[in-house]
């Protein structure tokens, strides 16, 4: 079976519309997938044949449930009928992978991509595989998007599109391509431009969206300038990460005001982002008056981690000699705590946990010397968790905007090694390594297989 794609439409699609294949092959191709889950399954999916047709029937009728939200992958619906029908827990990464690996082909939509003249640019069985084609043979066009973001040399300072968010075909290079509006901040305003991926779209637009919000909140704006972090006595030594040089006065504030008003106005873009011109209105009058209070808030969240960062920072040197593996895993736990842009990239509920994050790696390292063979025990485990979450992050950057589930995993295991290292500053929930086994089960992998 073969999927005839406009090139001008492929961006905007993702592998899971194309795993039913179609109605009348969905029972033999899931039949077939049955057939290569382990033994001690597939034993209670006999006969095969009759329990593939229920599964379907029910798949279908989750799917209907969900019409309008995101497609699921068929692995992860099954998987879940499966485990709610049958008791058994399957692996749906572990599944996909061997069905790629030993289906026959004819159980895979073959993906065509076509030019807007009909010739075709390629084709294969798998989406991302057809994207990464087109963006190798259109480079230069990609680029053209990129480039684009620029097209229109005007700055606004005001909303510059009728509506972002959704998928436009605009003619790029002579071509026509989907994508999608961005916002971006250049200079004092922001410029009007295209990306091919919604995501990257979502964020810069996100960027936008809060440089326009200063502009409007003009006497916030000015007023927190003046006001903020004016002791900086405070701030001394205090790092963006330990990878990289210290705050300057200038990067605190702005960091401080954009989450002020990410906050305020936009709930932390917890939820849908504005997409007209009306809403981000409405959204920007509603919560400008506690965008001072709230920035307020976050300075002395930021003077409390300065406090016990200077601590941690001489403290964690006259450990690495002798305690190696802590060391590490601290650098790795810091990083991630203070990335870059953490002021503006952490939820405000989490930022005012910082301060007690940080107290708890001080009480770790003062107990080092005497808990050193129980804190050697937990610092494998952690680390373990603790590659996963960075390795993931490396490949997929933006994940914890979009992901609640590995978001909650985030914080999970900050709250977990409080509760492992420092139990009485408390934890703001229950957390142990059962838990965050159970948070990352929830994490659902197909999304960056």
């Amino acid at each position: 079976v073969t999927c005839v794609i406009p090139e001008a439409d492929l961006h905007g699609l993702e592998q899971e519309v194309f795993e039913r294949l179609v109605p009348g092959l969905l029972q033999e191709k899931v039949a077939a997938m049955l057939k290569l889950l382990p033994k001690q399954i597939r034993r209670k999916l006999v006969p095969i044949p009759t329990h593939s047709e229920q599964l379907v029937a029910m798949a279908e009728a989750k799917r209907s449930e969900l019409k309008g939200t995101k497609v699921p992958s068929l692995y992860k619906l099954l998987q879940q009928l499966i485990q709610a029908h049958y008791r058994v827990e399957v692996d749906p990464v572990a599944w996909k992978a061997q069905c790629e690996e030993s289906l026959d082909r004819f159980y895979f939509m073959r993906i065509s991509v076509v030019d807007e003249r009909g010739k075709r640019l390629t084709d294969g069985r798998q989406i991302a595989r057809a994207k990464a084609s087109i963006a190798e043979q259109t480079r230069d066009s990609d680029k053209s998007v990129s480039e684009e973001r620029h097209e229109d040399v005007s700055v606004y300072r005001s909303w510059c599109f009728e509506r972002i968010g959704q998928a436009v075909k605009q003619t790029i290079d002579g071509k026509l391509m989907r994508v999608y509006p961005v916002m971006q901040p250049v200079g004092d305003g922001v410029v009007k431009g295209y990306e091919l991926d919604s995501r990257r779209a979502a964020m810069q637009n996100r960027e936008g969206i809060l440089r326009l919000a200063t502009i409007k909140l003009g006497d916030a704006n000015r007023y927190l300038k003046k006001q903020l972090y004016r002791d900086e006595k405070k701030l001394l030594g205090f790092s963006i990460s330990t990878e990289s040089e210290s705050f300057s006065k200038s990067q605190l504030v702005e960091s401080t005001i954009k989450a002020a008003i990410a906050a305020s106005c936009f709930g932390g873009f917890s939820s849908a982002d504005p997409a007209t011109n009306e809403e981000f209105a409405s959204l920007l009058e509603a919560g400008r008056a506690n965008v001072v209070e709230t920035a307020l808030q976050i300075e002395a969240v930021l003077f409390e981690c300065a406090a016990e960062y200077r601590i941690l920072v001489s403290t964690l040197a006259e450990k690495e000699k002798h305690f190696a593996a802590q060391y590490k895993d601290i650098n790795a736990q810091l990083n991630l705590l203070l990335e870059n842009n953490f002021i503006v990239d952490t939820p405000l509920t989490m930022l005012r946990q910082l301060p007690r994050y940080l107290r708890a790696v001080n009480v770790r390292l003062d107990r080092l010397g005497g808990n050193y063979k129980k804190d050697n025990e937990y610092c494998e485990k952690l680390s373990t968790y603790q590659q996963n979450l960075q390795q993931l992050l490396y490949k997929y950057p933006e994940a914890l905007n979009f992901d609640a589930s590995l978001v909650e995993f985030r914080w999970m295991l900050e709250e977990l090694r409080v509760a492992l290292f420092a139990q009485q500053l408390k934890t703001a929930t229950p957390a142990s390594f059962k838990r965050l086994d159970a948070c990352w089960d929830r994490v659902d992998m197909l999304l960056y297989s």
